[in-house]
């Protein structure tokens, strides 16, 4: 879930002229950065800007997975489980779900318990 960006000097400046421009569209007025935490959600959502801006119609889905009974997994084991994960993570990167483009990002919970 916790991801930070590993891009080099020269490609980091453009990623994060993208992610402030994404920011700047989704009213985002927190100061966290972007590239350090959550980088990964962050990406898609700048990638998700960047499509809607060119009128390609596109959504977002986050997949979820839960119910996994190996016990070295810390993995939430509820979609319950996951609300405080992804409320700290809307938070973070200053999401109030209130956004065009925050409408536009889905969650889909799977149970893989009875996977083999």
């Amino acid at each position: 879930m916790r991801s930070a960006c590993g891009a080099g000097k020269e490609s980091l400046s453009r990623i994060r002229a993208a992610l402030s421009e994404t920011q700047d569209a989704m009213g985002v007025t927190a100061l966290n950065d972007w590239t350090a935490r959550y980088y990964q959600h962050a990406n898609r959502l700048a990638v998700l800007h960047f499509l809607t801006c060119h009128s390609i119609p596109v959504v977002l889905v986050d997949v979820f997975f839960h119910g996994r009974t190996d016990s070295d997994d810390r993995s939430p084991n509820t979609p319950e489980e996951w609300e405080p994960v992804l409320s700290e993570r809307s938070e973070y990167l200053g999401l109030t779900g209130e956004s065009e483009l925050e409408k536009r990002v889905f969650h889909a919970f799977i149970d893989i318990s009875g996977a083999r």
